[in-house]
């Protein structure tokens, strides 16, 4: 009775966790944590950043295989909160790719800035 308990609560747990996208994070420097409600400046992979600013680190958002919540905004909005946990408030897009055969979930890959006029 306990084996099949834990096997079906295992895959449950697994199940849950597998649904958000990857999420690779190389922070080289932190700040306070910014509240969540601020806005989150995003600077796309044609325009250049016009401000002075600093670079905090790198973030990417990969599929797993199960992603499920992984549309453009959801992508996005998953970054941004990244971004602010670490008290980034703009982020800069390096590279995003749009679904294909290989994967029904746009993947990115975005610097974290800190900008200095803000």
């Amino acid at each position: 009775m306990r084996k099949p308990l834990f096997f079906s609560l295992s895959l449950i747990t697994l199940l849950f966790l597998s649904c958000g996208p990857k999420i690779i994070l190389q922070i080289t420097k932190t700040y306070p944590a910014i509240d969540y409600s601020k806005q989150v400046t995003l600077f796309k992979q044609e325009i250049p950043v016009d401000q002075d600013y600093e670079k905090l680190g790198e973030i990417s958002l990969k599929d797993t295989g199960f992603t499920t919540r992984c549309s453009y905004s959801e992508i996005l909005n998953r970054a941004k909160l990244e971004a602010l946990k670490v008290g980034g408030d703009a982020i800069q897009i390096n590279q995003l790719i749009r679904p294909d055969f290989f994967s029904g979930c746009f993947r990115l890959e975005a610097s974290i800035l800190k900008l200095k006029n803000k």
